[in-house]
């Protein structure tokens, strides 16, 4: 076998064991490339990635530049080094074409999930999300498309009921390495054959936001565990506990749940860590084993509830905002889609009209399919036509989570209630909308068939509407007869929400808020789902 010359791309603890194998085997590490110093810690100092730690302990040649894209002088140390291949594991950027075929025998990758499945910056945390029971590393030729070239060689591993990504990280590391060592001595023999991958079987896991850790009970209760466990140690998941972000770091699923709406405490008990703190879920209860609340220190559950008074009956909803997308944007819809998701929206709320909004209604499913593709965020689509019962099946199949009809439009009767039935039998989510001059009395009766009453705030229209005040009342009627109910019922508002209308709404009792594309049209969406969630958990 021959000794081959490689330079290193890494930079987090991850990608050490691969740099470590590689120094240790016969082969030549000519370079270390990371990522530059950056301030760490409560003190910020200037601290070194893990991996130009480990080079600089070790005397190994490293380069720490800003950029590699348009840099021409790095490009030129790198060929100077005569190298015979790049390895790169986590690297953290993304390289320039020129750089790809700067060797011989090309640019190799480690991506620590089972390709194609899981392609993107955090394969590793969503397949924990996902619920997988296994996944591994591969090693691939890179090319000039995210994780989607050549497969060279896999390795599998068990991901354990009680994993988080603090445990698995430094197996997932630990696998990489031995396949990193493996690959480049089958290079080095000529014994490897790169077999092309399957990209009708490719799945996505794009990088995690702070937002993402936001826990909402009316999903399931094991994916909430999963999502904890995917989660930890970044970005972290969390709730709210009187006004206060409330970190959990261990969960459990349990069967105590009984009727309690998603999100009402169903058990606690500060003298037991089996039965500690429980929340009901869509389908059974989150039992809270490790929190960190707002300004205090990480503890067990049962001493968390020593110190707070957590009562049973308590409504622990998450709640949620949305920007509004009118299916007539249909050209912009990818692009509104990465700003709202970027800016830490919840949930896509699609408006489907008919009318001259939409004159052809038939786009409406391609708008929503198109949308599926462009998210993994819960897609609500309001259908503001006269003949719901038609497309519901359309809809559904591609890609609605939910599906909300217009109560005015259905007339509560007969009709309304088999087109409740026709969305549940769908398997989608049930919303009945209601315009602000409709009495609550309207949909009574359907309260305990639906998911969601959507409130509309302003009059119908075409944006800018300004916000009604009397929907509050109306909002605060609905939210006593799902607690005097037990009813698993969201409120969600649509229409005028802004930072201004918020608070109103939330301290009624709505926790779903669809703040329409008209506010965003000139104002930085970042900035406005920021003050808005602020101002409703304050």
């Amino acid at each position: 076998m021959k000794p081959l010359r490689i330079i290193f791309m890494g930079s987090p603890e991850v990608a050490v064991p691969s740099l470590k194998i590689l120094k240790e085997s016969l082969h030549e590490v000519v370079a270390v490339v990371s990522q530059p110093d950056k301030p760490a810690g409560r003190g910020q100092l200037l601290t070194a990635p893990a991996v130009a730690q480990y080079a600089k302990d070790n005397r190994l040649p490293l380069f720490q530049p800003e950029r590699i894209k348009n840099n021409p002088e790095f490009l030129d140390i790198l060929k100077n080094l005569k190298a015979d291949l790049i390895a790169i594991v986590a690297y953290g950027k993304i390289l320039p074409p020129e750089l790809l075929n700067l060797t011989p025998l090309q640019c190799i990758n480690v991506h620590f999930s089972i390709l194609p499945k899981y392609r993107g910056a955090a394969p590793m945390q969503w397949a924990v999300i996902e619920g997988e029971e296994e996944t591994g590393v591969t090693t691939f030729i890179l090319v000039d498309k995210v994780d989607a070239g050549p497969i060279l060689l896999q390795k599998r591993v068990s991901i354990e009921p009680e994993d988080t990504c603090v445990e698995l990280a430094p197996r997932l590391a630990n696998l990489g390495s031995i396949a990193l060592l493996e690959t480049v001595n089958g290079l080095s023999e000529g014994s490897l054959t790169a077999m092309p991958q399957n990209d009708f079987h490719a799945t996505m896991a794009p990088l995690l936001k702070k937002e993402d850790g936001r826990l909402d009970f009316s999903r399931k209760a094991r994916f909430l565990v999963n999502q904890i466990r995917g989660m930890n140690p970044w970005p972290g998941t969390s709730t709210t506990y009187q006004g206060k972000f409330l970190k959990i770091f261990r969960a459990e699923e349990t069967a105590a749940r009984g009727s309690a709406v998603p999100g009402t405490v169903v058990v606690v008990d500060a003298h037991n860590a089996d039965r500690g703190l429980q929340i009901a879920c869509k389908d059974s209860s989150l039992l809270l084993k490790e929190v960190q609340l707002e300004g205090k220190k990480r503890m067990p559950i049962t001493e968390f509830l020593k110190g707070n008074p957590v009562t049973i009956g308590e409504t622990w909803f998450m709640k949620k905002i949305a920007p509004s997308i009118l299916s007539a944007d249909f050209g912009r819809l990818a692009e509104e889609i990465q700003a709202v998701e970027k800016a830490g929206a919840d949930w896509i709320h699609l408006d489907v009209m008919d009318g001259h909004f939409v004159p052809n209604l038939t786009i409406g499913p391609v708008v929503v399919e198109a949308a599926r593709r462009a998210t993994k965020l819960f897609l609500d689509a309001h259908l503001m036509i006269d003949n719901p019962e038609k497309y519901i099946e359309d809809f559904r199949k591609a890609g609605a989570d939910s599906i909300t009809i217009h109560a005015e439009v259905c007339t509560p009767g007969e009709r309304l209630d088999k087109i409740i039935q026709q969305i549940r039998k769908s398997g989608a989510k049930v919303g009945v909308s209601i315009n602000p001059d409709t009495p609550v009395s309207v949909i009574q009766n359907y309260l305990s068939k639906i998911d969601m009453v959507l409130v509309m705030s302003v009059h119908p229209g075409f944006g800018g509407q300004s916000f009604i005040e009397y929907c509050v009342p109306k909002i605060l009627e609905l939210h006593q007869m799902a607690t005097t109910q037990k009813l698993n019922l969201e409120i969600e508002v649509d229409g005028g929400i802004s930072a201004k209308t918020i608070k109103k709404v939330s301290d009624a009792g709505a926790t779903a808020f669809v703040a329409g594309s008209a506010i965003f049209k000139s104002v930085d969406y970042q900035k406005t789902i920021s003050e808005m969630r602020t101002l409703m958990d304050s």
